[in-house]
């Protein structure tokens, strides 16, 4: 756990020190949006599998089967499904929502909105259980005291505000990448979960992939692979123009 929030907290670093020497120190919250877009786009490529739904269903196992998590929570896990609430209707809560439905250990349990209209358009859409309670306000699916966790895919500049909420809810929080707009902020987050005994994962499904686990062990051992000594990549994108 240690390692992936040092790296979130280093990315937050360079983000805030590009922010600050290009002179947004008083952005308003148009620019901060637009930076949060930009900032998101920078790790897209590092999760492309994160489209596959299948994959979905393996980040769902592991966030709730990992040895990270508290006790109680794994015990949960092992009685009954984790019910899982989630905040907004954003596009990414659609390919997540698919993999709740086919994971064995968790079910989509509310949905939240900011219209009560939307939010049961958006279950209907995605094939939500008819059983799926549907809110008007984020603040209710938080206030749920069935929901076991939830799940943010809110624009970033929301992220402190109901990750904190939910944290004190007792509510385990799943929240969306990028997962703070600055170190400040993710520092408050963590706080928060911790304070409360609930467990904080951000959804960069890649960083938590057990095909990650084992590139890394691959690499670290001299007699399989050598010594590393550096690693550069090539990225490349395909344009059609017609």
């Amino acid at each position: 756990m240690v390692e992936w929030v040092s790296r979130w907290r280093w990315w937050c670093e360079a983000r805030e020190r590009e922010t600050n020497e290009r002179g947004w120190k008083k952005r308003n919250k148009r620019q901060i949006i637009k930076f949060n877009r930009t900032a998101a786009k920078h790790i897209r490529n590092v999760v492309l599998h994160y489209i596959s739904s299948h994959r979905f269903v393996l980040l769902l196992k592991h966030i709730v089967l990992s040895t990270a998590l508290n006790d109680s929570l794994s015990l949960m896990a092992e009685e009954t499904p984790i019910r899982f609430g989630i905040l907004g209707c954003a596009d990414i809560a659609r390919k997540l929502s698919r993999a709740i439905k086919l994971a064995p250990n968790a079910a989509i349990h509310a949905i939240g909105s900011r219209s009560v209209q939307k939010a049961r358009e958006y279950a209907e859409s995605n094939g939500y259980p008819p059983s799926t309670k549907i809110y008007g306000s984020y603040e209710e699916v938080i206030n749920d005291p069935d929901v076991d966790a939830v799940y943010i895919p809110l624009p970033t500049v929301l992220h402190l505000r109901y990750a904190v909420l939910a944290a004190e809810k007792k509510k385990h929080v799943l929240l969306e990448k990028p997962v703070a707009p600055n170190v400040a902020e993710l520092d408050k987050i963590l706080e928060a979960c911790e304070a409360n005994g609930v467990q904080f994962m951000d959804s960069t499904m890649w960083m938590h992939h057990p095909r990650t686990a084992k590139m890394k062990e691959f690499l670290s051992d001299p007699q399989r692979f050598g010594h590393l000594q550096i690693v550069s990549a090539l990225q490349s994108n395909l344009i059609i123009v017609g």
